[in-house]
């Protein structure tokens, strides 16, 4: 039960209404919290005005409040107290960018405490560390391909620093008879650019990677910087090692760069002929009475619409065909195509045909020689004293001298069919055990790039140009963002890495 001294409330109508008034009176204050009473001169036309439109409205006594209310409920609502307000503004990528960064710091720290800003000087050294961890990776593929290595090196160039930079490319095929290539050097040349300096680069680069024992050619443009460069480089292997065929093929000049050449020395025939078309189209556009006569004689003598441009392309193009053709057959290297390139040398030629496919057989047989003297060195040191070796030298002893050869076996093989599609490099794989010499062979010459630059840039107008954002880096840290790039790319994903520029840091542990 209640206590006897505790008060019971009675209905009487008065605690309803003292509660409606209280209600009333926080409703009229709140509304003045948004509104600022303004002073007039006649105090009988008071004013108010928002705080957030600066909007003025009558404020007497009689007018009440209902109407500040409304006003209040349509204009801008103010936010709650910490939180910014909604208002127009203007976008900036920038700030927002800023704003995404702060957001995942933030969110870092809050998941792990430990968590620190990396800066872009710890940036670029743990890039540099990374490179030289793939470059041990690298060397090692290297050190493990069973055939020669083959080298490209061309120039590239910055117009913003006006530095010059050389980069070299491995190319190598895997005991998986799988092509292999790795950007091995990619670094800013010192003044003067020529063959002495290029040479002393690339026998740095190769002994650095422990490659200059294995290497069989490397394919250059026609700078003439290049012979001299070339005949350095032999020399310097000769004095080490011997050079296979006394490095008759350790140069090959560059596909791209020697058709470049021979569209130029066909233009400068018809220079003439474009001087003239080009005067003739500078006297018709000089006037509209010379271009309307123009048309005028093209449409009625000739019936050619004048509004048609010239064509940039002809498609009628008969040696795009030939190309294509060549290129899809099966004949594309070292299979059975002998009488292929008879009749091939024949239709270009003529009579003089068979001078250009007895040194093609020539060549091929002076480096055949050179392997099988490889092979019986190989397996002279390998092989140890058992009765199969005696036996083996026994039969080699009263063995015919009239047998033919891994070589002239194959040249003799059933040709393929024409429209056969095959693997070259699956072919030679499965032709190992038959024809190991020329398996041999076949592996290091398929690896001979004929081209110095990308399949996707070989008709590209442009140069090799470094943007400006790497022309800002350390030659260093170029050497390691690009050779990074390609070594990612060979992995099966791409790593676009770059950074801004740089400032002194110590990154003096990485060698090269």
């Amino acid at each position: 039960m209640a206590s006897s001294n505790t008060p019971i409330p009675v209905d009487d109508g008065f605690n309803e209404y003292e509660s409606a008034l209280k209600r009333q009176k926080s409703t009229t204050l709140k509304v003045w919290d948004e509104m600022t009473k303004l002073e007039c001169e006649n105090k009988n036309k008071l004013k108010a005005q928002c705080n957030h439109c600066k909007t003025i409205f009558s404020a007497k006594s009689s007018s009440g409040t209902s109407h500040l209310r409304r006003h209040l409920n349509s204009c801008i609502q103010p936010s709650p107290k910490g939180v910014p307000s909604i208002k127009n503004y203007k976008f900036d990528a920038d700030e927002c960018r800023q704003a995404i960064s702060t957001f995942i710091v933030y969110m870092m720290r809050i998941a792990s405490p430990n968590f620190k800003n990396i800066s872009r000087h710890i940036a670029a050294r743990d890039g540099l560390m990374y490179y030289a961890k793939e470059r041990d990776h690298v060397k090692e593929e290297l050190a493990k391909a069973p055939g020669l290595i083959c080298l490209t090196s061309d120039n590239w160039n910055s117009e913003h620093t006006n530095d010059e930079y050389i980069c070299v490319t491995a190319h190598w095929v895997d005991k998986y008879w799988k092509l292999q290539k790795r950007i091995i050097r990619f670094r800013a040349l010192f003044p003067p650019y020529d063959g002495l300096n290029i040479a002393d680069e690339l026998d740095l680069c190769l002994s650095q990677w422990g490659i200059d024992k294995k290497i069989f050619s490397i394919t250059l443009g026609n700078a003439s910087y290049n012979d001299v460069m070339v005949s350095c480089l032999k020399n310097r292997f000769r004095a080490n090692r011997p050079i296979l065929c006394y490095g008759a093929f350790f140069q090959v000049r560059c596909c791209a760069h020697i058709l470049n050449l021979i569209v130029k020395a066909g233009l400068e025939l018809a220079d003439d002929v474009v001087g003239k078309i080009r005067n003739g189209i500078r006297y018709i556009k000089k006037s509209g009475i010379c271009r309307k006569r123009f048309y005028d004689v093209a449409d009625k003598s000739f019936h050619l619409n004048v509004t048609k441009k010239l064509r940039q392309d002809c498609r009628g193009w008969k040696v795009h065909k030939v190309f294509l053709d060549t290129v899809k057959g099966p004949y594309s290297f070292l299979t059975p195509m002998l009488n292929y390139v008879q009749y091939c040398f024949k239709k270009i030629y003529g009579i003089h045909a068979s001078d250009f496919v007895e040194t093609i057989l020539s060549n091929l047989r002076l480096l055949f020689d050179e392997y099988v003297k490889k092979s019986k060195s190989m397996f002279s040191s390998l092989a140890g004293s058992s009765n199969c070796d005696d036996y083996k030298q026994y039969l080699d002893e009263f063995s015919t001298r009239s047998e033919k050869s891994h070589l002239d076996i194959y040249l003799e093989e059933q040709e393929l069919e024409l429209n056969s599609q095959i693997d070259v490099s699956d072919y030679w794989s499965k032709s190992s055990v038959r024809y190991n010499e020329l398996s041999l062979l076949a592996r290091d010459l398929l690896v001979i790039p004929i081209s110095t630059v990308a399949s996707e840039s070989a008709l590209s107008m442009g140069k090799k140009v470094i943007t400006p954002l790497r022309s800002s880096l350390k030659p260093k840290t170029v050497q390691a963002v690009v050779c990074l790039d390609d070594w990612m790319r060979a992995k099966g994903f791409s790593a676009e890495i770059g950074c801004k520029k740089d400032d002194e840091d110590d990154v003096s542990s990485v060698a090269f």
